[in-house]
């Protein structure tokens, strides 16, 4: 990026007089010398070559902002529920003390699959997503019998 400057920062530079006297009139201007005020009137070259380097900057930061704007929309992501947790949770630890047995597991599956149709009845929304996916994560696990991935849901 910063090779596109280049041509940019040469012509300022080649603008630039050798005659010293520019720099004593530069120094004798007070406060902080304003490009458009006082750099035009000593030097139309070093001006011109000033503002396409601005034009270019000011161009470069629109687009990086632009950019941005995209980015933080799709960084921005549903915060989990944290009554979904408890509810899926809830689900798992009843499994845990009708001790896996074959008939908690179906309820729990079943009571999982209804959720998972109620939510997909409503608006699509990332939230909603977040939702049939855990929903649909846990299910999976109940058949797999693997609950000991439970514990990662706790850490959600």
């Amino acid at each position: 990026m910063i090779k596109e400057y280049i041509p940019y920062i040469k012509k300022i530079t080649d603008a630039y007089p050798d005659d010293p006297s520019f720099y004593d009139k530069i120094v004798k201007i007070p406060d902080i010398p304003d490009v458009e005020r006082d750099i035009k009137q000593l030097n139309p070259r070093l001006y011109m070559a000033i503002e396409e380097l601005a034009e270019k900057l000011k161009e470069d930061l629109r687009e990086e902002e632009k950019v941005a704007e995209h980015e933080d929309e799709r960084k921005t992501s549903p915060s989990l529920d944290p009554n979904l947790k408890v509810e899926i949770l809830s689900i798992l630890n009843g499994l845990e003390f009708a001790g896996f047995s074959e008939e908690a597991k179906r309820k729990a599956i079943e009571r999982l699959s209804a959720r998972i149709r109620e939510v997909s009845a409503e608006k699509l929304t990332l939230e909603n997503l977040l939702k049939l996916g855990l929903y649909a994560y846990a299910a999976e696990l109940i058949k797999r019998n693997n609950f000991e991935r439970a514990e990662e849901l706790k850490k959600l």
